[in-house]
């Protein structure tokens, strides 16, 4: 089933499962219990579901979504469905955007706000228009200087413009590390090491941070100090399998084998 052949594998599959009789006793009997009310919660898990059974009541005796399971990222949508629109502090992380048809189109009748125009943007980019994407989050920014919208615009672009929009984002939530994370590598990618170097300075030397520093060196011609960063140790606690910048950024200031920690190249 592991091979290239698709129809063996889907023979190879068929072979392992129960007759058909079976599968069907399966199934009655999950039906006779589908839609039995719990006699007790487990868990709740989030209040999606509560708030799409308040935009469209549903019978779903068998899987109730408790309304005690709402909490703070659903309460403006919420209030979007008696038509009060989502807004708050530019400077706050928004809640959660919603991007199926439903809330989208709620959105595009709602009142226009900074918050509104950046939830858009973002239901816009997840299906496909990324153009009105662009358009609104340039009017969210507009409307209140905002990083949330900014970084879209940044992730949106490239080059010397995404490096500007991210250091306007940044300047905004300083202390936002994910964000301050893009910026420097960002910075890197358009080839402006002196304003990597400007949003280092302060932070603390590790993980993800530790790496940037070293790039940062590297690529303002320090290989010394690039070097001296793998040497002092540090660890990329989100890298990811098959990436490639640790080993990249040794092979550039060391002729030594890469160390095995650092190690995620899978090939």
């Amino acid at each position: 089933m592991h091979g290239e052949d698709w129809t063996a594998a889907r023979e190879a599959v068929a072979a392992g499962l129960p007759s058909a009789e079976v599968l069907d006793e399966y199934h009655d009997d999950w039906r006779k219990i589908a839609d039995v009310t719990p006699e007790s919660f487990l868990a709740t898990g989030s209040g999606w579901g509560a708030l799409e059974n308040r935009r469209a009541p549903m019978c779903l005796p068998g899987t109730p979504f408790p309304d005690e399971s709402l909490g703070p990222v659903q309460e403006p949508w919420l209030a979007l469905l008696d038509g009060t629109p989502p807004d708050g502090d530019p400077l706050t992380v928004p809640p959660p955007t919603l991007v199926n048809r439903y809330w989208a189109d709620l959105l595009e009748y709602a009142p226009k706000n900074w918050l509104t125009w950046y939830h858009r943007g973002v239901a816009y980019w997840v299906a496909g228009r990324h153009s009105d994407a662009v358009g609104a989050w340039r009017e969210s920014v507009s409307t209140a200087e905002n990083p949330w919208a900014l970084r879209n615009l940044a992730v949106a672009t490239a080059g010397h413009e995404a490096a500007w929009l991210y250091r306007r984002a940044v300047a905004l939530a300083p202390s936002l590390r994910p964000l301050v994370v893009e910026a420097i590598a960002a910075q890197l990618a358009a080839g402006l090491p002196d304003e990597a170097g400007e949003l280092l300075a302060g932070l603390p030397v590790e993980g993800r941070i530790a790496l940037l520093t070293a790039r940062t060196r590297l690529a303002l011609g320090d290989v010394a100090g690039a070097k001296a960063v793998y040497d002092t140790g540090f660890e990329v606690a989100n890298i990811r399998e098959g990436e490639t910048s640790l080993s990249d950024t040794w092979a550039a200031v060391s002729e030594e084998p890469l160390p095995e920690q650092h190690d995620f190249r899978m090939k």
